[in-house]
């Protein structure tokens, strides 16, 4: 093969082999046989064809954004991306409510509330929005209002 197409051809090949790195689980060595390509493709293109540098300068250029456009569109077909389901049996928990009980309750911040952050109630460190202004960690709060998985607390009055 000549040298301006063996240049082309591998172009084509770390293209590939890029797109291939994103949807195929190889740990990286797909990229690094692109990275190979491609670095093998510029050494034939420098030596081969100094003229049209500019043009595969500018055609590498607009194709590397396509190229990770692309990719990232095969990403969820990988089978990489369709082990990263949550699921109930591993402990995830996507429906909860906390108790209606607790409203009325006091509670203590465990950090900053900006205005989300989290609160100590009943012996648990839940997540808990200040309803209207910045609250330092240690202070008492009252629960005003709990909608399913959202908590919210005001200052206790002789806290401030």
């Amino acid at each position: 093969m000549s040298s301006p197409a063996a240049a082309i051809v591998l172009q084509l090949c770390a293209a590939l082999l890029v797109l291939a790195e994103f949807a195929l689980p190889s740990g990286g060595i797909l990229g690094i046989a692109a990275a190979a390509a491609f670095v093998g493709s510029w050494a034939a293109i420098v030596a081969n064809l100094p003229d049209l540098v500019a043009l595969f300068v500018a055609a590498d250029l607009l194709l590397a954004p396509v190229l990770v456009w692309l990719g990232i569109k095969a990403m969820k077909h990988s089978p990489m991306a369709n082990k990263s389901e949550l699921r109930a049996e591993e402990g995830y928990q996507v429906n909860f409510a906390y108790p209606e009980s607790w409203v009325g309750a006091e509670a203590k911040t465990v950090d900053h509330l900006r205005p989300a952050g989290h609160v100590r109630v009943e012996g648990k460190v839940v997540e808990a929005i200040g309803e209207s202004e910045y609250i330092d960690p240690g202070r008492r709060v009252r629960i005003v209002s709990v909608s399913e998985n959202k908590i919210i607390v005001v200052p206790l009055e002789d806290e401030q």
